[in-house]
C-alpha cells in the first residue's frame, strides 16, 4: 500500500536525520578534545601563536562537521563523477538544487543540530546560577572542600575558581561561536530561522560570559589582543560564504522567475505554448543551447546563475569584498608601497630626521598608562633603576577652583608647569593636566 510505504520512509529518514545529529554532536566534542591535544603537541613560540592556532582548528573542524559533511552527503551534480565518489557515497544524494524537498531533509537538520549544540552552552549555566544556587544558597566546590591547611577560603579564591575554571576557554569558545555564525551565514539564505536562534545564542553567552566568569574584573586565561585581531580577519570571509550560498540558492527557479509566465503563444517560441512553458525557462534552455559550443559547462553554468536580476547585485558585492580581501592581504608587497617605504627609509637616514625629533622631544608617559598597564619595562610605573616616575595627583574634577583653572578652562591655554632640572639626576618633574588625571611625570631629553 502506498500510504504504508510513506509511513515506513518518513520514519525511516526521521530516524536517520535524528541518529546524524547526535552523530554531529559527538564529533564536536570528540574532535574538540583532539584539537586542545593537538596543540599542546606542536611546537609554538609565543602564546598568541598558541591561542590563534587552537581557536581556528577548533572553527574549522566544527565549521566542516556542521556544515561541509552535510552538503556533501545530501547533495549532488548534474554531470557525471569518478565512480570513486559514487561508491562511497560522495556527492550522490537526492538534492542537485534548492527544491521544495530540501526543506523536508537538510533545513530540518540543520536547524534542530544548531539548537542541540548550541542551547547547553548556556542554559545549564543559567540554570545553576540562577535557580539551583538561588535554591541551596551555597555551592559547594570541589577545590574549596579539598583544600588543606590554615588557610581559609575568601570570596576572592571562590571567585578565581569561577574565572579560572576550564569550562570558560576563550579560545575555545571564540572557535565554536565562529563555526556557529559561520554556519548562519551559509545557510541563511535558505533557512532564515538560523540567523536570529545564532543572535539569540551569541547574546545569551555573551551574558552568561561577561556576568557570571567575567563579573570579578579579572581577565580570564588564554586571552590576547592577537586573538581578536584574528577574529576580525575572519570575519570578511563569513560575507564572501554568505554572499556565494545566497547566489546559488536565489537563482533557483522556485525562488524568484526573472518573467512571469505569459498567456496565449510567443512568436518567438514558434508554436510553444505558453501556458506549459514559461519566457523564463524558455530563455534559459535557448541561453544554454546556444552557449554549450563555446562555452565550458562551467562557465555557462555560472552565467545562468550569476546573471540573474535578484543574485547580480549580490555576485558584484562578492567580487568587491574579494578584491579588497586581496587588496589587504598583498598590500605589503605591491610595487608602490614597497618604493614609498624604501623612499622613506633613504630620505630619514639621509636627513637624519628620527635622530633629531628624538633628540628634540622630551620623554614621558600619558596618564592612560595608569589605567593600561603595558607589557614594556619602560612604560610601567615602575623602573629599574630610577624608581617611579609617575605620581598620581588628583582627578580633573577635584581641581581647586582658583582663577587661573578658569583662565584655563575659558581659554584652553593652559601652560604645563614644570620644575627646574635636577644636575646631578638629569631629569625634572613635570605636571601633566591631560585628560581625567592630573599627574606628575619625571620627564628627560631622549637620547639616541
Amino acid at each position: 500500500d502506498e500510504c504504508i510505504d510513506y509511513k515506513y520512509y518518513f520514519g525511516a529518514s526521521t530516524i536517520a536525520v535524528y541518529l546524524a545529529i547526535v552523530v554531529t554532536y559527538i564529533s564536536n566534542k570528540i574532535l574538540r578534545n583532539i584539537v586542545l591535544r593537538n596543540v599542546k603537541s606542536e611546537h609554538h613560540t609565543s602564546f598568541d601563536e598558541t591561542s590563534i592556532s587552537t581557536t581556528r582548528k577548533i572553527f574549522l573542524a566544527c565549521y566542516i562537521n556542521m556544515c561541509i559533511i552535510i552538503l556533501v552527503a545530501f547533495g549532488t551534480t548534474t554531470t557525471g563523477e569518478p565512480a570513486v565518489l559514487m561508491d562511497n557515497y560522495i556527492f550522490s544524494g537526492p538534492h542537485s538544487d534548492f527544491e521544495r524537498r530540501w526543506y523536508g531533509t537538510v533545513a530540518f537538520y540543520l536547524v534542530v543540530n544548531f539548537i542541540v549544540i548550541t542551547f547547553p552552552q548556556f542554559w545549564t549555566k543559567y540554570y545553576n546560577y540562577f535557580v539551583w544556587n538561588r535554591i541551596t544558597k551555597f555551592h559547594a566546590l570541589k577545590e574549596i572542600t579539598d583544600r588543606k591547611g590554615k588557610n581559609y577560603p575568601t570570596q576572592y579564591s571562590l571567585n578565581q575558581i569561577e574565572v579560572d575554571n576550564n569550562t570558560f576557554d576563550v579560545n575555545v569558545r571564540t572557535g565554536e561561536t565562529l563555526a556557529w555564525m559561520f554556519m548562519a551565514m551559509t545557510f541563511g539564505s535558505g533557512v532564515p530561522l538560523l540567523l536570529p536562534l545564532c543572535a539569540f545564542v551569541l547574546t545569551m553567552l555573551f551574558r552568561m560570559d561577561k556576568y557570571l566568569f567575567c563579573r570579578f574584573y579579572v581577565q580570564p586565561k588564554k586571552s590576547t589582543a592577537a586573538l581578536m585581531e584574528y577574529v576580525l580577519s575572519v570575519l570578511p570571509f563569513a560575507a564572501v560564504v554568505r554572499l556565494a550560498f545566497s547566489i546559488y540558492i536565489l537563482s533557483s527557479g522556485i525562488i524568484n522567475t526573472t518573467f512571469p509566465a505569459a498567456s496565449g503563444t510567443d512568436a518567438s517560441a514558434q508554436g510553444y505554448s505558453a501556458s506549459a512553458i514559461s519566457l523564463d525557462s524558455y530563455n534559459t534552455e535557448i541561453a544554454s543551447l546556444q552557449n554549450e559550443h563555446y562555452l565550458p559547462e562551467f562557465l555557462s553554468f555560472l552565467e545562468i546563475r550569476v546573471f540573474q536580476a535578484n543574485t547580480l547585485p549580490l555576485f558584484i558585492f562578492l567580487v568587491l569584498i574579494l578584491i579588497v580581501i586581496a587588496i589587504r592581504r598583498f598590500w605589503d608587497f605591491l610595487p608602490f608601497v614597497v618604493i614609498y617605504k624604501w623612499s622613506w627609509r633613504l630620505m630619514k637616514y639621509l636627513f637624519r630626521c628620527n635622530s633629531f625629533r628624538a633628540s628634540k622631544t622630551p620623554g614621558f608617559i600619558h596618564p592612560y598608562d595608569l589605567t593600561f598597564h603595558h607589557p614594556d619595562p619602560l612604560r610601567n610605573q615602575e623602573a629599574s633603576l630610577s624608581g617611579g616616575y609617575i605620581k598620581y595627583l588628583r582627578h580633573k574634577d577635584d581641581r581647586p577652583f582658583s582663577w587661573w583653572y578658569y583662565l584655563c578652562y575659558c581659554t584652553k591655554l593652559c601652560f604645563k608647569h614644570k620644575e627646574p632640572v635636577l644636575p646631578e639626576l638629569g631629569f625634572r618633574w613635570e605636571i601633566l593636566e591631560d585628560g581625567d588625571f592630573d599627574v606628575k611625570i619625571k620627564t628627560w631629553p631622549a637620547t639616541m
